[in-house]
């Protein structure tokens, strides 16, 4: 509950400030016709007050909330009335406030119960969202590395080559070819006999490097991706050499 005052000391400087001195005090909701908790009517000085409300502060529940009356010569009392009868006083000042000598911290935590039950589920559909989307996520990431896995033994069983060709497509052209007669079919290269410890000429290796580069160069202007090419006929090279076999075979023999 919303109370005017809290604490003692700010009651205090409020009944000082207003000059009054005399006042009625009851719990807040008090019936009409209950009785006041604290009356302190004989008393002609705000000093006074001051006081008498100072050691009444010490006796009372500090975390209730409670209702005073402040005024000046105080009218006759109604006792059927009770304090109420203070409000129809047609003489004199009065004041009247609430106040809540200390702050009910475990109350003020709690806060409306709809509010409260509308927040846990909004906090519980959040956690379910998140745990969805998680787990789309999830689903999603492993659609993903199944479709990598599934490239990879593709690439792996058809590697390609020049041109996004794969050796089984190169050997069926190289068969075809040689069905019609256009290149003559595969040999099987035996390797040139060489001398032991024979070692090129200078001059013979400056002409493979040049042969090298005219190649390249050539290769070149009809073959953008000449480098991934290249690199990809020498992998073939290293790691399927029979094939790489018949391919310079059917080369050296066009």
């Amino acid at each position: 509950m919303d109370v005017d005052f809290i604490g003692k000391a700010s009651v205090c400087s409020f009944i000082s400030q207003t000059g009054l001195n005399q006042f009625v005090i009851q719990k807040v909701g008090a019936a009409k016709n209950s009785t006041p908790l604290f009356t302190f009517t004989d008393n002609k000085t705000t000093g006074k007050a001051v006081e008498e409300f100072s050691k009444f502060a010490n006796a009372i529940n500090p975390t209730q909330p409670y209702e005073m009356f402040l005024f000046n010569n105080i009218d006759e009392l109604n006792e059927e009335e009770g304090a109420t009868s203070y409000e129809k006083r047609k003489k004199s000042k009065m004041v009247r406030f609430t106040f809540q000598l200390k702050e009910d911290k475990a109350q003020a935590d709690i806060t409306d119960p709809k509010a409260l039950f509308a927040g846990l589920v909004n906090e519980f559909k959040q956690e379910q969202s998140n745990n969805a989307l998680l787990a789309e996520i999830r689903e999603l990431k492993a659609k993903i590395d199944n479709i990598e896995e599934e490239e990879e033994e593709e690439e792996e069983a058809n590697p390609t080559i020049l041109g996004g060709f794969t050796l089984r497509d190169v050997d069926g052209i190289l068969a075809r070819l040689a069905a019609y007669g256009i290149i003559k079919p595969p040999v099987q290269q035996q390797a040139a006999p060489t001398l032991a410890g024979e070692q090129a000429t200078q001059s013979e290796l400056d002409i493979k490097k040049a042969n090298i580069e005219k190649a390249i160069n050539i290769l070149y202007q009809y073959d953008p991706q000449l480098d991934t090419d290249l690199l990809k006929l020498a992998s073939i090279a290293e790691k399927q050499r029979p094939i790489f076999d018949m391919v310079i075979t059917q080369l050296r023999n066009m």
